[in-house]
């Protein structure tokens, strides 16, 4: 659903659309982000405006990261301008295609964003000065008993997902894996698709950081993850233990599963899938029970 900006937001686009000589009438605005009103110039750019301070500092962070992961090959925007003036903006390129909110993606897409993660988790980040370290200091046993101490689990569930994260942590490295760059926020609405089902963007780098490369697989709905971390494990120079990264990721999405039980108020205007509170834990039930691979199965709790 496209969205009308606020005034000084519509002002700033139709300047923006004169300085590339486009007409006004060439602004279309596009469905609303939570970070940016976004707006079409023409058929060619796009204008993202923040709507806070700290929105403004993440669109910063973009316009620093884009080039990098750009020449990498990686299928994202561009950078044209980026100003702080009259109101923090960035002029990007406009890709091709439609973001995968609805659809069912492609194997080859899933495939394919696999390959290109691995290419994103190994660029060098030592001249990235905007891009914050991100670690994940949930303790999932701290989280389980306050669960279970509010009433939102019963004794016997709690022991259980105990059990099912002491045996996780069996797979698990023993040291903690080395940062690198990660997209973040890796939700079907970030992700672009051409007609022909291929991928066409990966766009939205505002949560980008440099974390545990199996967080960037717990923004993707679990049932479509097997594809994505073939490409990706197969990309790799080395040979990597398909069950540790498998545990590793789940371990991310249960986590972020069980957290969301202590906010369980719906937000029926988010487009991403794990908005509804029970989303996370059903996209997992829905995995370990549509046929999952034997890798997958092995990570289920022991009896």
């Amino acid at each position: 659903m496209e969205h009308t900006p606020p005034e000084p937001v519509l002002a700033l686009a139709h300047a923006a659309a004169r300085r590339h000589h486009l007409h006004p009438h060439q602004v279309r605005p596009l469905p609303a982000g939570e970070a940016n009103h976004v707006l079409a110039l023409g058929e060619h750019l796009l204008l993202r405006v923040p709507r806070t301070p700290e929105h403004a500092h993440d669109l910063a962070k973009e316009a620093q990261l884009l080039p990098l992961v750009h020449a990498a090959g990686l299928p994202v925007p561009h950078p044209v301008e980026h100003h702080t003036t009259p109101r923090p903006h960035m002029i990007q390129t406009l890709l091709p295609g439609h973001d995968l909110h609805g659809h069912h993606p492609t194997t080859r897409l899933l495939t394919d964003l696999g390959r290109h993660l691995t290419h994103l988790h190994h660029l060098p980040t030592h001249r990235l000065t905007l891009t914050p370290h991100q670690d994940d200091t949930t303790r999932p046993h701290t989280l389980i008993r306050r669960l279970h101490h509010t009433g939102h689990l019963d004794p016997d569930t709690a022991h259980w997902l105990h059990t099912w994260y002491r045996h996780l942590e069996t797979h698990l490295p023993p040291h903690p894996p080395e940062p690198a760059l990660i997209h973040g926020d890796l939700t079907p609405t970030n992700l672009l698709t051409g007609h022909d089902g291929t991928l066409t963007g990966i766009v939205d780098w505002g949560d980008a950081a440099l974390a545990d490369p199996a967080v960037d697989f717990a923004k993707l709905p679990p049932h479509r993850l097997t594809p994505v971390l073939n490409g990706y494990l197969t990309t790799l120079s080395r040979e990597d233990d398909t069950l540790t990264w498998r545990a590793r990721i789940l371990h991310h999405q249960l986590t972020w599963a069980l957290a969301r039980l202590k906010d369980p108020h719906p937000r029926p205007d988010a487009r991403h899938w794990s908005a509804p509170p029970h989303s996370r834990l059903l996209a997992l039930l829905r995995l370990f029970t549509t046929h999952p691979e034997p890798t997958w199965r092995a990570l289920t709790p022991p009896d």
